[in-house]
């Protein structure tokens, strides 16, 4: 049973991948380990939090003060932001001792999200290549990028590979991370030490490259250079042979037989039968315009009410990879969920020409089809305009977001109805509280019946005589502004005397409730001087029952004084 504490994290914006950051040679440093897989940790991502009733934000940015290349994490809430801190905890933790002057510490990665399922599905979505580590004796190997290549021996692995490993070398066992790449050519490795390059090697293949490294540096001499690049392992090596199935280029789609092979390989599973796949790529390949809006393209050859699923689609853009398309969309998915992809097997200039359009706000963001049903469009109009004409607050807006809020996901609600995440928190509050749309419950009213008159005389009277109190000649309640009086008894001797005399009167709480406050005082230090002593000099008399006890020697006239 997991035992964590569980909190409600929004993820606000998705962020982005950073070719040099993730997939370069600090990459290790931006994918965290979660049940066996790592995830990437996003650029510009942001999470929201409630601790509290505050809404913190977290966001990721690119360097700390000590790292220039690894992950910084910024808190803000209430209008305060914090420092760069290299770990989610360290941000939070500070801002809420500012926020609370408390010492309360929450975990960073449950505050992100990090175990939340559906945040991690939404992080991985659209990575071209799902990083992971593998073991080499104690050594863990993280490897960040592969590509193949027809050389049996690198073990059919090829340019763009990169692997990496952090190791102590030298007497003061300096912390060292170990980048090894290979490139078209050659193959190479740099030894990084706080982030800059101490050494550099290169070689026709691995075994070239750390025989350089052993005439220098003394350290892993028991596996030869493949294993320590980690190309000899069984899981890089597993990789290798998926990424060898034959793939072909745009000149090439006329090969029914080979097209179908890879058709079955990516598509097969994923897709009905009766969709004509084939035909649509052939199309394609007689259009004149390389380039293709996915979504609105498949949409096409489906049938009109068709759902596409997630999955389907990921074996699209695999299939699409495989015969020699190139996926050129210009922008990040946070802002559209348009694809566009490019049969050409010279990318560069397509691309360019869409980043060009892009930046010059001549595309349109918005899938021509998102909501195909009127009915649909209909709806969030209705909704909209009825949140605008509800007042703010508990009883408006926010009472009506609920009837959704909890159907819809945050991007969902906020594309269509345009409203903050703060908002769409509150209303998914309010439905658990109360229900979706429903009246807010009322809280009880408690009622306090006020004392009579005539119980008010009888509590009077009770502590005027003599009996019972003793009233101070010099000292009054700051509150009341009534002469304090020194209760003779206990509270409950008094009580009990007080039943007796008014059976009827006062309950004993509301008694006990009356005797509250500084007034109603029982054995004080009365040592004191009254103003008027004070004036003429007169010094603190003693306990007077200790006086008598000494100079009055008869017990007769002792007790006649006590």
């Amino acid at each position: 049973m997991n035992k964590c504490k569980k909190y409600d994290v929004s993820l606000i914006k998705v962020g982005k991948l950073d070719e040099e950051l993730h997939f370069g040679a600090f990459g290790r440093f931006w994918w965290k380990s979660r049940d066996n897989i790592l995830y990437p940790i996003r650029l510009e991502m942001k999470t929201l939090v409630t601790l509290n009733k505050t809404h913190f934000i977290i966001t990721v940015v690119k360097g700390t003060s000590v790292a220039a290349f690894q992950p910084g994490y910024i808190c803000e809430a209430n209008g305060i932001t914090s420092s760069v801190y290299d770990t989610p905890s360290g941000a939070i933790n500070f801002l809420y001792h500012i926020l609370f002057s408390s010492k309360t510490r929450f975990s960073g990665p449950l505050i992100c999200g990090f175990n939340d399922k559906e945040i991690n599905k939404r992080i991985l979505d659209d990575i071209p290549f799902q990083p992971f580590t593998i073991m080499v004796g104690n050594l863990q190997i993280f490897i960040g990028m592969i590509g193949v290549s027809d050389q049996e021996n690198l073990g059919y692995v090829g340019p763009g590979y990169l692997s990496s490993f952090i190791y102590r070398v030298g007497e003061e066992k300096i912390r060292t991370l170990f980048v090894q790449q290979i490139h078209q050519r050659h193959c190479s490795m740099a030894l990084y030490q706080d982030e800059r390059i101490k050494l550099k090697y290169s070689g026709k293949n691995p075994d070239e490259v750390w025989k350089e490294v052993w005439k220098k540096i003394e350290v892993l001499q028991n596996w030869d250079g493949k294993t320590l690049f980690g190309i000899n392992h069984e899981k890089t090596q597993n990789l290798v042979n998926i990424l060898r199935t034959p793939s072909c280029t745009i000149n090439e789609w006329n090969n029914e037989i080979m097209m179908t092979q890879l058709y079955k390989q990516h598509l097969y599973k994923f897709t009905p039968a009766s969709i004509p796949w084939y035909e649509f790529l052939l199309n394609w390949k007689e259009y004149k315009c390389n380039i293709i809006e996915l979504y609105s393209a498949l949409e096409n050859i489906y049938p009109e009410e068709y759902q596409f699923k997630e999955r389907e689609f990921r074996a699209w853009k695999a299939l699409l990879r495989s015969i020699g398309c190139t996926n050129i969309t210009p922008f990040d998915k946070d802002k559209s969920d348009k694809e566009f992809w490019t049969k050409a097997e010279n990318p560069i200039d397509d691309k360019h020409v869409l980043i060009y359009l892009y930046e010059n706000n001549f595309l349109d963001m918005s899938l021509p089809d998102d909501n195909p049903n009127p009915i649909v469009n209909k709806f969030w109009s209705c909704f909209n305009e009825s949140l605008k004409v509800n007042k703010k607050g508990i009883d408006g807006k926010r009472r009506i977001l609920s009837i959704i809020a909890d159907d819809f996901s945050y991007e969902e609600i906020r594309t269509n109805l345009l409203v903050a995440p703060t908002t769409i928190f509150d209303a998914r509050k309010y439905a658990r509280l109360n229900g979706p749309g429903a009246k807010q419950i009322e809280k009880p009213i408690r009622t306090v019946a006020k004392l009579s008159q005539e119980k008010l005389e009888q509590f009077s009277i009770f502590f005027e005589d003599k009996a019972n109190v003793i009233m101070s000649s010099y000292k009054s309640d700051a509150k009341t502004q009534l002469p304090v009086l020194y209760l003779k008894n206990t509270k409950k001797a008094l009580w009990e005397k007080f039943q007796e005399t008014y059976p009827n009167g006062l309950k004993r709480t509301t008694f006990y409730c009356q005797l509250e406050g500084n007034r109603y005082q029982y054995r004080e230090d009365m040592g004191g001087l009254c103003a008027i002593c004070n004036t003429y000099g007169y010094e603190v008399f003693g306990y007077l029952k200790n006086l008598i006890q000494k100079e009055v020697s008869l017990m007769e006239i002792q007790v006649k004084l006590d």
